[in-house]
This record gives structure tokens, C-alpha cells and sequence, in this order.
């Protein structure tokens, strides 16, 4: 009996120990394809992660920007230096040597301020010289005059008498005029532009000493073909522009137009005026002049540098679903930064502006940046 209760018992530990190593060998084989699933996985997004990467290197980078809508105008550009309305030479009246300066380049005077003077007194003795004499006959002529009252002279020696007295007086007024001519005077308000002499020069009414120049009242003349005559009225819109100050615009209009068309050249004069102050504008600055013609205050604008050439026809490049498109357009007015579309391009379409050089139609791009423009 005990030897049958001990081999039950010995058959159910082996039974025990079968069931428990198969359990363990199950465990062991789910564990192991959790782990092969899991790493199959990471291979999975690891290759789609490498082909975006390698899909994105195929793409072209772009800059882009949205059509507008916006003012633009039609322009007749021409070139010019700026002048001023009021620019004065000056000479002296009288010749002698230069005892004063008493004005410098840069100056700004009132008309009839005093530029230089000249030795005096050469001119102060001819004055008083001048007036001795007239004061002289003065006398003379009272007893000339009393003789005549009395019919003791004849109304022919009266005559003379008196007209070289006027004579005289005539002598001491030219004297006195002279001496006050000895200080050369600015005859505008300006500036001194130029100072052409020295202290102790010896000048003459052919000597060009001062110049003086009004900045307040500037202007600019423009030759203009004869084609564009009926587009040019008095009053009308006008931008100037100079390199040297950027892309600062300064407002003016048309001030006068000249009604003679030159033969020579077919271009006919015209005066652009420019309000209120502007002083970084100087006499002799070269200067772009925009002479306004038309304006279309609801045109589609697009920027300049978004345009390809090829074959004397511009095109832009229309990005769509990832794609460039390269589109013809038809243009209208233009300015120095943007151009009108009439043709091609619609409203808020997107415009590649940077990377458009040697892309080809369809194209595929990825946009690094988007401009805001308008």
C-alpha cells in the first residue's frame, strides 16, 4: 500500500513539472514575438522617417508671397540735377581793392546784407569833392536867381546857370551812390554757395566774387519727347528720387511747361517744382524724375524680383500642391519695385520670389518662408 501511495505521488510531481515547463516555454515564446514586433515596428518608422528625409532633398527651397491688391501709377522717368529758382552771380558795381569779408560759404543772409567791402576812401574824397562843388553853385546860383527876379540877366545865362547846377548835383549823387557801392550787398535772402575772392584782392565789374543761392524755392527741369505733350498738364503729380539718399521720395508737381518743342532734340521743356521744405535736396544733386501719367488705384501688384525672362516673355512661378507652375503673365504699370499683372495671376495666389531661377514647370519646391509684401 505505502509503495502504491508513493508512486501516485511521484507520477503527479512529474505531472506538475511537465505542465509548469510547458507554461514557461509558452511565456517564453509570447515574450519573444512582443520583442520582434516591437523591433519591426522601429525598422517601419525608421525607413518612412529616411524617405521623408530623402523626399525632402529632392524639393526645391522657396521663398514665396501672396498677389495684392494696391495703388499703382504709370510714370514718364527722366533724369535732371536739381537748380534753384532764385541763384545769383554776383559782380561788384566798382573797381578797387578788397579791404573787408564779411560773408563766408554757408552763410544765410537777408537781401541787402552786406558780402564784402572795398577800399573807401579814394571813393569818400569824390564824394566829398562832389559835394563841395554842388554846395558851391548852390550859393552861386541864389544870387543868379535874385539877378534874374530883377530882370538883370537874361533868361539864357539863367538857364545855363541852372542847368549846371543840376549837372553838378547829378555829379555829387553818382559820388554818393559810388561810396555806398563800396559794400557789395546780396541781392536775394540765401545762402553763400561760393566766396571767389580774398581780402586785399583787386576786383572789377567783370570779377566774379560771390554766389548765392535760395534753397527754399527748388526746382528741376526735365526734357521731355514731344509724344508725351498731351499727358503733361500744370499742377500734375511728380516723385524725385536720388540715389544718393535711398529710397526716399520727395513729392512735387509740374510748375511750368514751355510751349516750344525743340527741332533738335523733339523734346519740349518742362519745370518741376517741389512743395514745403527739403533739405537734404542740394543745387546740382543728380535726381530720377517721375512725372505721374495714370494711376490705378485697384491693380493686382506682384514684386519686380519674382519675374523670370525667357524669350522676351515674363513669367512667374505659381506654387500649387507643392508644386511651381510656371506661368506667362501680361503686365501694366510698373514703378521701380512692383509691376501690375492684367494677365496670368489671380488674387492671393502664392508667387515664388526667392529660388525661381532655373526651376521648370511643375516643379516640386518646399517653402522655407512666406514674405508679407503689400
Amino acid at each position: 500500500m505505502y509503495k502504491t501511495l508513493g508512486i501516485i505521488l511521484l507520477l503527479s510531481s512529474l505531472l506538475i513539472a511537465a505542465c509548469s515547463g510547458k507554461h514557461a516555454e509558452g511565456e517564453s515564446k509570447e515574450s519573444s514575438s512582443d520583442s520582434t514586433s516591437t523591433d519591426s515596428s522601429k525598422k517601419d518608422s525608421a525607413k518612412l522617417a529616411k524617405a521623408k528625409e530623402e523626399e525632402d532633398l529632392d524639393l526645391v527651397p522657396v521663398e514665396i508671397f501672396e498677389a495684392w491688391r494696391g495703388k499703382i501709377s504709370s510714370y514718364i522717368i527722366l533724369s535732371s540735377t536739381i537748380e534753384t529758382e532764385q541763384y545769383v552771380d554776383v559782380y561788384p558795381y566798382l573797381t578797387g581793392i578788397v579791404a573787408v569779408l564779411l560773408a563766408e560759404e554757408g552763410d544765410n543772409l537777408k537781401k541787402g546784407e552786406p558780402l564784402l567791402r572795398l577800399d573807401a576812401e579814394e571813393y569818400r574824397l569824390r564824394e566829398a569833392r562832389a559835394l563841395t562843388e554842388y554846395k558851391t553853385l548852390q550859393g552861386e546860383f541864389k544870387r543868379i536867381q535874385a539877378q534874374f527876379d530883377k530882370d538883370l540877366m537874361s533868361r539864357e545865362e539863367y538857364g545855363k546857370a541852372k542847368l549846371v547846377l543840376e549837372q553838378t548835383k547829378l555829379s555829387w549823387q553818382e559820388a554818393k551812390l559810388n561810396l555806398d557801392r563800396t559794400t557789395v550787398r546780396t541781392p536775394i535772402d540765401g545762402v553763400v554757395s561760393l566766396r571767389n575772392v580774398r581780402q586785399g584782392d583787386r576786383v572789377m565789374p567783370s570779377t566774379h566774387i560771390y554766389s548765392v543761392v535760395n534753397l527754399e524755392d527748388i526746382i528741376a527741369t526735365v526734357h521731355v519727347p514731344e509724344k508725351e505733350l498731351s499727358s503733361i498738364k500744370i499742377g500734375q503729380l511728380t516723385y524725385l528720387t536720388s540715389d544718393y539718399l535711398g529710397d526716399e521720395k520727395f513729392e512735387g508737381y509740374v510748375k511750368r511747361i514751355s510751349p516750344i518743342v525743340n527741332p533738335a532734340t523733339g523734346t519740349f521743356k518742362v519745370t518741376i517744382g517741389l512743395e514745403g521744405e527739403y533739405k537734404d535736396l542740394r543745387p546740382g544733386m543728380f535726381i530720377n524724375t517721375y512725372i505721374v501719367t495714370m494711376t490705378n488705384d485697384d491693380a493686382l501688384l506682384l514684386d519686380k524680383d519674382a519675374i523670370v525672362y525667357d524669350s522676351d516673355q515674363r513669367f512667374v512661378f505659381v506654387v500649387k500642391d507643392s508644386l511651381a507652375f510656371k506661368v506667362p503673365i501680361e503686365v501694366g504699370f510698373e514703378d521701380a519695385s512692383y509691376i501690375e499683372v492684367l494677365e496670368g495671376v489671380s488674387d492671393s495666389d502664392k508667387i515664388i520670389i526667392v529660388g525661381q531661377n532655373g526651376l521648370r514647370d511643375k516643379t516640386k519646391v518646399k517653402v522655407v518662408k512666406e514674405r508679407k509684401i503689400s
